[in-house]
């Protein structure tokens, strides 16, 4: 019995240190192919182009797509103790169907402060549009279908899946600067429905970090 308490203190404490050490991002998707795919490719990245940095992606998935799961999933993370007051917490949630108000529950949970940073980024009409943004900027693309069309002539065989080595960390960058461009136009054109996606500012937060942590 002893020994079974002292290796649960053990894990405790590690876990405790790994905390500190790194700093963490935990996504929520609404997507539960894509999303991890994409994370997973994404932490390997950082993690080579920021070897110093101790910058960590993880993920949690909502047992259902849409607005109202992502807030459960938040709610069981927090009870659960699977977030830390350190944590950089985001929302990826596509625009899709969804009205405005389903969203209002979200964003109301990040004014609780329970976590370092909180922010939704919001993909309109899907996540494909993100990915595509690493290709180009998608110009003309406005529909889900005309998206993944164009997507497929770079990814020829995208089935909601990321093959191994199709994006490097240019890709990445490519992205945040077709997707900045696009969200100043969606801005200028008063369209609600312009297309675009905010995934880029949490690269912009991940490579601010990745700069400021390499040089302590």
């Amino acid at each position: 019995m002893a020994s079974k308490v002292k290796k649960e203190r053990s894990r405790e404490r590690n876990r405790v240190q790994t905390k500190t050490m790194y700093k963490r991002f935990v996504v929520f998707p609404e997507g539960i192919v894509t999303e991890p795919r994409y994370v997973k490719i994404l932490d390997s990245l950082i993690r080579k182009e920021y070897p110093s940095a101790n910058l960590r992606l993880t993920i949690e998935l909502p047992s259902h797509s849409g607005p109202k799961h992502l807030l459960t999933a938040l709610k069981v993370a927090i009870k659960n103790g699977k977030l830390d007051s350190k944590d950089d917490v985001w929302v990826w949630v596509d625009k899709d169907d969804w009205e405005d108000d389903q969203f209002e529950h979200l964003i109301s949970w990040g004014d609780q402060k329970r976590v370092a940073f909180y922010q939704m980024a919001i993909s309109n009409p899907k996540f494909e549009l993100w990915l595509l943004y690493h290709f180009e900027n998608a110009r003309g693309k406005r529909t889900p279908e005309e998206i993944v069309q164009q997507l497929k002539k770079y990814i020829p065989d995208y089935e909601k899946n990321i093959p191994e080595g199709v994006l490097s960390w240019q890709h990445v960058l490519n992205a945040v600067s077709y997707a900045k461009e696009k969200a100043k136009a969606c801005t200028c054109s008063g369209d609600e429905n312009f297309p675009h996606s905010d995934v880029y500012k949490m690269l912009e937060r991940l490579i601010e970090m990745g700069e400021k942590r390499s040089k302590r």
